[in-house]
């Protein structure tokens, strides 16, 4: 059951970021392009493997100017790599990660 939540929640988000015009890259990780080498970053990681769902969303901003000297620098960067972010769970007030059973977010 589980397994299908996942999957349900992962098609979902799919469907609703690539609607908005973001970019799906590795994962649930998304992007959106903002102009002069901007995007901004969402992944979508998931805090649990078991009920309830638990949610880690991180959202950031990428600059590919910056990205591509580190990449030039260490040669280990990879392309969907943020430059900097934060979860969501730590910027509400409540400061806890979304927890969901399938149905609606809490």
């Amino acid at each position: 059951m589980m397994r299908d939540l996942i999957a349900a929640f992962s098609t979902a988000a799919r469907d609703r970021m690539t609607g908005a015009g973001w970019r799906k890259r590795a994962g649930d990780i998304y992007t959106h392009d903002l102009g002069d080498g901007f995007h901004a970053w969402a992944g979508l990681n998931r805090a649990s493997k078991h009920h309830p769902l638990r949610l880690n969303p991180v959202v950031g901003l990428r600059y590919d100017p910056l990205e591509g000297l580190l990449s030039d620098i260490t040669g280990t960067t990879p392309p969907t790599a943020v430059t900097i972010a934060r979860s969501v769970g730590y910027l509400a007030p409540r400061q806890q990660l979304p927890t969901t059973t399938g149905h609606r977010t809490r």
